[in-house]
């Protein structure tokens, strides 16, 4: 939408850093914002060894990248991106407006930005994955500055694909069904 675009182009006239990260004491300094970020909002992000052992495990096989702005040599916004062989998938993300930087200003949008064109260009995945976030919160109202289409997942995990034959199976089974 209009308004991303020009939070991207705002971006682009502070002289903010933007990088991934590849070693695991970047990696600290992005869980440090992690949680300054939770312990300011209230809420709790994942333990560091999680992180670590995703990272560790991941980086070598180019299973994640995490992406990084920082001002003045501090790392003010990070995203932790998880890969398949189809998408980047969001697993967390912070973003900490310091030194009076106006919202205006956030390098969040030009963070996933860059993020979306190495999946899309670099990478050739057809799928960005921004995560879920409630609609009445404002990290919605972000996301969906991106134009996302939303892929609605069924609230089974099975598909069957022959009715009939899975019926039928099911009949067989339900003396033993109830009798357990």
């Amino acid at each position: 939408r209009t308004d991303c675009r020009n939070k991207i182009r705002f971006a682009s006239e502070m002289d903010f850093k933007f990088s991934t990260i590849s070693s695991e004491e970047e990696l600290r300094k992005v869980y440090a914002s992690f949680k300054e970020l939770g312990n300011s909002k209230g809420f709790s992000y994942r333990p560091y060894k999680s992180y670590q052992t995703i990272f560790q495990n991941g980086f070598k096989e180019n299973l994640c990248s995490v992406y990084t702005a920082s001002l003045e040599n501090e790392i003010i916004g990070s995203i932790f991106m998880v890969k398949d062989a189809n998408s980047f998938n969001c697993l967390s993300g912070a973003m900490i407006l310091k030194k009076n930087l106006k919202p205006k200003y956030s390098p969040a949008n030009k963070l996933h930005y860059i993020a979306m064109k190495d999946c899309f260009y670099k990478e050739q995945k057809p799928h960005y994955n921004l995560s879920y976030s409630d609609p009445s919160s404002s990290v919605f109202m972000f996301k969906n500055s991106f134009h996302p289409e939303e892929n609605g997942k069924p609230s089974y995990y099975t598909y069957v694909i022959n009715k009939r034959e899975s019926t039928w199976l099911l009949s067989l089974q339900q003396p033993l069904i109830r009798a357990l």
